[in-house]
């Protein structure tokens, strides 16, 4: 599925509090009202957020309609990887599924708008989309699968397929790639001489609500680098090990508010 991404925070005014850019189109706010209201109802005490989008919605109801075994694919806001609105998503998909591929672009191209054909950033998978966006596909553990097991793929691509047969290209050099071990953890995604990016492994039970980091960058040196300093503060550069003292900063300070809360009050009163 490829949902709305639409989200409760939007660019409001303070003539106009009220104003939730999930229910724009509603021509009577009355009507938008009660919409709200059942929206909320439905995901309340489930993982998804308003705040992160309807996105995190349809990820649950796919979660409650697929049968053990069966296979999710969604295209979503790259924040889904690291947002800190979608731990729960994230959580959500590590304990009770096997992340099988996560698919990001890191292409710096963007395309204008030209007459009729819309704009688009090459960072994304949707036709028109203008912000990042990233594949997740992932199979629901079986109701025996208590441990988790086998590895989850992060393909991190330097540049989007333009057409169809590269895309299929693409895809075929990801499944002929050599099953994961302990010690191959990443791999070149190539195609003849072109080098699409690159693939890096991850054990599913490293997976959590935490942020997805490993999408973060496109070489796979630069991701492992980041997870030494962030698992023990070493950095290992040209054969040689460095310590680095890291703290976090919720340790000595404190995120301040959303801007939704102070541009719309009626955010903060309604809750």
């Amino acid at each position: 599925a490829n949902p709305p991404y639409t989200r409760a925070g939007g660019p409001g005014t303070a003539e106009n509090t009220a104003w939730n850019p999930i229910f724009g189109s509603a021509l009577s706010r009355a009507d938008a009202g009660r919409m709200q209201g059942a929206l909320r109802r439905a995901v309340h005490g489930t993982p998804a957020s308003l705040y992160a989008g309807l996105g995190s919605a349809f990820v649950v109801l796919a979660h409650e309609k697929l049968k053990r075994g069966g296979r999710l694919a969604f295209v979503l806001p790259a924040t889904a990887l690291t947002g800190s609105r979608w731990g729960p998503i994230r959580a959500l998909l590590a304990r009770e599924f096997e992340v099988e591929w996560v698919v990001v672009s890191h292409d710096a191209r963007n395309r204008p708008a030209k007459g009729s054909l819309p704009g688009r950033r090459y960072v994304g998978f949707s036709e028109s989309t203008r912000i990042a966006e990233a594949l997740i596909v992932a199979t629901r553990k079986a109701a025996s699968e208590s441990s988790p097991r086998g590895f989850a793929r992060f393909v991190n691509l330097r540049r989007n397929p333009d057409e169809p047969i590269e895309a299929m290209a693409v895809t075929r050099a990801l499944l002929a790639l050599p099953p994961p071990t302990r010690h191959l953890r990443s791999a070149e995604v190539a195609v003849g001489d072109t080098v699409w990016g690159e693939a890096v492994c991850i054990e599913q039970g490293k997976l959590s609500g935490n942020p997805w980091w490993q999408a973060t960058f496109c070489q796979g040196w630069l991701i492992e680098a980041a997870g030494s300093l962030l698992v023990d503060g070493t950095l290992v550069v040209g054969g040689s090990t460095l310590r680095i003292p890291i703290v976090k900063l919720a340790d000595f300070c404190d995120l301040g508010p959303y801007e939704m809360q102070i541009k719309n009050p009626s955010v903060v009163s309604s809750k």
